[in-house]
């Protein structure tokens, strides 16, 4: 499989959660874009996640493909973010749910990204894109060893593969 080197910047993601927010269940959505581009775990995983999962050392992730365990730790932001799927003060079931309490479906998080981006005039972004931003980000902020680890990866060339090429070079003007 060609791997995507889709970039996605905060412009994007600002108006497509924008755009969510207009409709039902757009919160979950925004919700899920969040804990995402924070933890780096797959959608699937995010879906699953439970606030069993929720505890003092972090957000703990057994992911689904690969069977790999780990913790994401806490940070202001993350903080936020699983604040935010609180819905007053429920934290039984799922964290990510419908309006009527319903633990959300990857079709349904996927009709409800594919109808925000195009509202939000976004086009080629895919919903795992949102996984690399996250690498993207880790990468920058602790190397890639640091990507690879919140990315659960075995293989520093996964990694590679998802981090990589991605950010355009910054170059300083002719004149």
């Amino acid at each position: 499989t060609k791997v995507r080197k889709r970039l996605v910047v905060q412009d994007e993601l600002a108006g497509v959660k924008a755009e969510a927010l207009k409709h039902r269940n757009g919160e979950a959505l925004v919700q899920m874009i969040d804990l995402a581009t924070i933890t780096g775990q797959r959608v699937g995983d995010l879906l699953k996640l439970r606030w069993q999962d929720v505890s003092d050392r972090g957000v703990y992730f057994k992911q689904d493909k690969t069977g790999k365990e780990l913790f994401v730790k806490w940070s202001g932001k993350l903080h936020v973010a699983i604040n935010a799927c609180t819905k007053g003060g429920d934290r039984i079931g799922h964290v990510l749910k419908t309006q009527t309490g319903t633990r959300y479906t990857y079709s349904g998080i996927h009709s409800a990204w594919q109808r925000a981006c195009i509202a939000a005039g976004v086009e080629n972004l895919n919903i795992h894109d949102l996984r690399r931003r996250s690498g993207m980000d880790a990468k920058a902020a602790g190397g890639m060893e640091a990507a690879q680890r919140l990315l659960g990866h075995s293989d520093p060339r996964q990694t590679a593969d998802y981090v990589d090429g991605n950010e355009p070079d910054e170059v300083a003007p002719a004149g």
